[in-house]
């Protein structure tokens, strides 16, 4: 998340999960069936229709929670789920209560405003959606709200309180490839379907394909670089105005003076003098903000 890179989700950091847990479950399954004895079984991670955090929450593994994720209070919502379905018959326990309350941290926080309402996401304005799963074009919607996200996004979870107990995982197969967080935008550009293949082998990134991912980081390339020639023309406008300003004052001067109103020349030389600090800031700040121009805020 530093100033010189696009964004990845934190979940494709590491190995991809669909295939790490996948094969845990299995070994699992293996080692319960040498202590039991045989029972069928099949094991799901985000490869079947079903409906996870549905069932999650009433087996009473946490609530859902107003950005859709299922949250827990021990972990929060940084974990994956995963499924085995058998035909074993086993106790089970009940849902648990909601612990969101009156929180909005996530809603007020989307930067695309893609939580609707408490609990519904709408796909076509997440971020997630648009940078994994759309096959076409992203939608002009999406212009100066990515925050430099090229392959998912994890805001609406990094604001959740619940967050503050997630822990960094033990399991070695997701810890991050730093080939992949020591990228910087001029790199991600300049990627090749080689170097994609090579990088990404492993990892939950290739859903997307090579034309996916390059089609992110160009949209969010061509919206940083739109953004910065509006600055410009701000700027230029503000060095058009200048003189003009300026002009102004000392014609106001005479006017105000000759009616000995200095109360209110003042006021107008003090507003004035904020057209000018903020053209200042301006031309110190446009280098740094042109080296992130999509960063929501300009941070």
């Amino acid at each position: 998340e530093r100033l010189e890179n696009f964004k990845i989700s934190k979940y494709a950091y590491g190995e991809d999960y669909h295939e790490v847990i996948k094969e845990i479950l299995k070994e699992m399954m293996i080692e319960l069936q040498e202590e039991i004895g045989e029972f069928g079984f099949r094991v799901f991670v985000d490869s079947a229709p079903v409906l996870e955090k549905a069932w999650a929450r009433k087996s009473g593994l946490g609530w859902v929670g107003k950005n859709a994720n299922l949250i827990t209070k021990k972990h929060g919502s940084f974990y994956f789920l995963a499924e085995i379905i058998c035909d074993l018959d086993l106790n089970y326990d009940s849902a648990t209560t909601d612990h969101c309350g009156s929180c909005r941290k996530c809603i007020d926080a989307c930067p695309t405003q893609a939580i609707v309402s408490d609990k519904i996401v709408d796909g076509s304005k997440c971020i997630s959606y648009a940078t994994i799963e759309l096959k076409n074009e992203i939608p002009d919607y999406f212009e100066g709200k990515m925050d430099d996200w090229m392959f998912g996004c994890d805001v609406c979870q990094d604001v959740c309180p619940w967050n503050r107990f997630s822990a960094p995982t033990l399991q070695e197969k997701f810890a991050p490839n730093l080939q992949k967080l020591n990228f910087r935008k001029k790199e991600w550009e300049e990627l090749t379907q080689e170097l994609f293949s090579e990088i990404f082998k492993k990892s939950a990134v290739k859903r997307t394909k090579f034309s996916g991912l390059m089609r992110n980081v160009n949209f969010l390339k061509d919206n940083g670089l739109q953004i910065s020639s509006q600055l410009k023309s701000i700027l230029q406008e503000f060095t058009w105005l200048l003189p003009k300003t300026f002009c102004g004052i000392l014609y106001l001067r005479k006017k105000l003076e000759m009616k000995k109103s200095v109360k209110i020349f003042l006021k107008i030389l003090l507003s004035l003098l904020g057209v000018v600090i903020f053209y200042l800031l301006c031309v110190v700040l446009l280098p740094y903000i042109e080296i992130s121009a999509t960063k929501k805020h300009f941070k």
